[in-house]
């Protein structure tokens, strides 16, 4: 346990008369509204407003602007915390009761540093990292359990670690089955200078409070932009047997996609990199779950270009000649952001359009469907101009959050008034949960195709495809103990507890 520095004696509950605000109206013609908020198949459980941020900790006393967000479940009890990061540092709430969140600590910015926008955070093995562009940011580590035994809220926490071998970064990104940790867009501490020209730095953190930084990849030297704005590391186990068991990584270079091979970290080798028309600022993507397609945004091809939301889809079946599939283009303006892909759903964070949901088993045909959102800023489609900077939909619960840079924290859940079955959180049930050696998963109507359960890092530990059965009984002793997350057709998700 680390030391205090300071306790607010503020308790952060949104209200003890909280409730959930559900999507009700006419969601099929667009019509759906949580309160104020427009919606489809998503209702609104509760809102963190930034100003309750700064409630808990200020340094500079100027109201704060939220930017990322992620997610940690205790693999033990099952407990859900959001973290989100603000001007002011890192806020770590409490959402297992969604609609009560609590803001239970911060870790606040370095006492040298000034308000930043860009902050960003992941998490490994029960720690959290986290940077951000100020000059002495460097990454900060917070061992997540202690939050467990926090019983009076917010305390303000110094880092349980703090990892100076690099000064600013924009963002950071986590291999966790690799138990590597690469810090993107950085820069020295005392110059403008950056570290590999922006490219990935590599930071072992097997031991996670011991970082040890191995390398970096610098791609000027293969004729591409080196700087990465973000990226998505993964072991490959996709089409192109080339590459089947390498560290992959796929990095939004401002410019292009750049894929690389970078399982030696003192050798990593360039494989390819595409750009596309009329992009102007190549942000951030996600492999599809088949890993034949990445999906990339383009944070100002809309103002740039006078485009509405695009969203464009390389093929990446051969990764050494990536092309693009086609290019989705959606109603609006509104600037997308952040891009996750569960199963067949795409979540975009897609800043005042708020959190678009997707189906996306139709790519194949250049096909998405729009399931579900959720929009923060009503009245305005604007590109930039605030809203839902990111998503995260990663809790075995199937509550969803979204940070917004005015707005602070939204705690979102299915709509029990869902018009698409297979985005409904109860399509399916199991029994019993929790399980101490079998669970029975039995569909409401269709029949099962497929059950994909994964563990809190969002790892898959089982799959089963190709059947067509309404009841499904599965042996959960060769499981550990904890918390899974229980997906049914690649759509609907539950918790499922293991004892």
């Amino acid at each position: 346990m680390k030391k205090i520095l300071l306790f607010l004696s503020v308790f952060a509950f949104i209200s003890t008369q909280a409730q959930v605000v559900e999507c009700v109206g006419d969601e099929v013609a667009g019509m759906g509204a949580a309160g104020a908020f427009p919606c489809a198949n998503l209702d609104l459980l509760s809102n963190v407003p930034i100003a309750m941020f700064d409630q808990a900790y200020t340094l500079t006393g100027i109201p704060s602007t939220t930017s990322d967000s992620w997610g940690w479940t205790d693999p033990t009890s099952g407990r859900e915390f959001a973290i989100v990061s603000y001007t002011e540092g890192f806020a770590y709430i409490e959402i297992t009761d969604p609609v009560n969140p609590v803001i239970t600590a911060v870790v606040p910015i370095t006492s040298s540093d000034v308000q930043r926008l860009w902050r960003d955070v992941k998490v490994y093995n029960n720690h959290a990292y986290m940077v951000g562009e100020d000059t002495a940011q460097g990454l900060k580590i917070l061992e997540l359990t202690q939050l467990l035994d926090i019983t009076e809220t917010p305390q303000i926490l110094e880092p349980d670690a703090f990892f100076q071998e690099f000064g600013s970064a924009h963002n950071i990104a986590i291999n966790e089955e690799t138990g590597y940790a690469y810090p993107i867009g950085t820069r020295t501490f005392d110059t403008n200078t950056a570290f590999m020209s922006g490219g990935p730095l590599f930071v072992n953190i097997q031991d996670p409070l011991n970082p040890v930084m191995e390398g970096g990849y610098d791609s000027t030297d293969d004729g591409a932009n080196a700087y990465s704005h973000d990226a998505q590391i993964v072991i490959y186990d996709g089409p192109d047997t080339d590459y089947t068991g390498r560290e992959i990584y796929m990095g939004a270079n401002e410019e292009t996609l750049l894929i690389a091979d970078i399982t030696d970290k003192a050798n990593p080798v360039y494989i390819s990199d595409l750009g596309y028309s009329q992009s102007a600022y190549v942000h951030q993507g996600w492999f599809t779950k088949d890993k034949r397609y990445f999906v990339m945004g383009d944070e100002l091809d809309e103002a740039t270009n006078a485009l509405t939301t695009r969203l464009i889809v390389y093929n990446v079946e051969d990764l050494d000649n990536p092309f693009i599939h086609f290019i989705h283009v959606g109603p609006t303006t509104a600037t997308d952001h952040n891009i996750y892909i569960i199963e067949d759903t795409l979540y975009l964070a897609n800043y005042t359009d708020g959190v678009r949901i997707f189906d996306i088993s139709d790519i194949d045909n250049q096909n998405f469907v729009e399931i579900g959102y959720f929009d923060s800023v009503p009245g305005s489609s604007a590109f930039l101009g605030g809203g839902a900077w990111n998503v995260y939909p990663y809790f075995p619960s199937g509550n969803i959050i979204m940070s917004d840079l005015d707005g602070g924290l939204f705690v979102l859940g299915p709509s029990n008034n869902l018009g698409v079955d297979e985005f409904k959180a109860n399509t399916f049930s199991m029994a019993p949960n929790p399980s101490n050696g079998e669970v029975t998963i039995s569909i409401e109507s269709g029949n099962i195709q497929s059950i994909t359960i994964t563990n809190v890092l969002g790892k898959q530990v089982f799959v089963q495809e190709e059947m067509s059965v309404s009841s499904k009984t599965l042996n959960t002793s060769i499981l550990a103990s904890g918390v899974y997350m229980v997906s049914v057709n690649g759509k609907a998700s539950k918790k499922l507890i293991i004892e």
